[in-house]
């Protein structure tokens, strides 16, 4: 969403016991910090998907909850029942509150779909998988675009505004790493705020930029263009661009080669 982003925690909750507030007290300084960096030095894949200015808020069995992700979950649903219909297992970067996945999950149960994240946002994940209870959508591996990636492959990624909360350097190992994991007509879907030929789409997203940029992380909203170059050395043609409410996009790209020449560092 746009706006001036900011991250608030609070509980809904009956009192915990003296465990459980402990334990709670941890998670919650945990996801405190992830929801942070969107400010400072998320990763990626690291932390909530949910960019966002209103409080993320814990019930009483301290599962994370966004009102971002309420809101823009049934627009992304319209693009993947379309894009997606074809497809059965799908990796999904960067999971976050884990609210997307069940969303998902539910409402396309033709996908396996793999959860994944740092393993610092593993609990609130699971929190909202093991409600669920969907035999379709799987526990998070732990994921970080600098790292090592799942070995198995997948017809499908989603990741949904994580490249502006990640420093150029990780969007590019995000990209580098897409062809281990996604085969010739594998398809990627990219959701979040796009630059075009330099230049911010709104008011509200160049605010947002600027925010982004003020902090350590060499983070900031991505150029669309820098991203598609990366995106075609992976072996990657953009498909389709689809507008979104809130300044937000769409972007899909379909495999079809195997990688090109990587770019050589090209910020955005």
């Amino acid at each position: 969403m746009s706006g001036r982003p900011r991250a608030t925690l609070h509980y809904a909750a009956a009192k915990p016991t003296a465990r459980e507030a402990s334990w709670a007290d941890s998670f919650v300084n945990t996801a405190w910090y992830s929801l942070a960096r969107e400010l400072s030095e998320r990763y990626i894949g690291r932390g909530t998907h949910c960019r966002t200015d209103e409080p993320v808020s814990f019930d009483m069995k301290y599962k994370p909850h966004s009102p971002a992700c309420e809101r823009n979950r049934e627009p992304i649903l319209a693009v993947l029942q379309r894009h997606f219909a074809d497809r059965s297992r799908v990796l999904e970067i960067g999971s976050g509150t884990g609210q997307h996945a069940v969303y998902f999950g539910a409402a396309l149960p033709h996908l396996t779909w793999q959860t994944s994240d740092l393993e610092s946002y593993h609990a609130g994940i699971r929190a909202w998988l093991d409600e669920a209870a969907l035999a379709n959508v799987l526990p998070p591996l732990t994921l970080d675009v600098t790292g090592d990636w799942p070995e198995t492959q997948f017809d499908a990624v989603f990741s949904a505004n994580t490249l502006h909360i990640m420093g150029w350097r990780e969007v590019e190992a995000f990209f580098a790493a897409l062809p281990t994991v996604l085969p010739v007509d594998g398809k990627l879907i990219i959701y979040g705020p796009f630059h075009y030929d330099g230049r911010p789409t709104s008011d509200s997203n160049a605010r947002f930029d600027a925010t982004l940029r003020s902090q350590p992380g060499d983070m900031g909203i991505r150029d669309r263009s820098a991203v598609d170059r990366l995106a075609r050395a992976a072996g990657l043609r953009l498909i389709d661009d689809i507008a979104m409410p809130a300044n937000n996009r769409c972007l899909l790209w379909q495999k079809t080669a195997a990688s090109i020449t990587w770019p050589g560092k090209d910020g955005a």
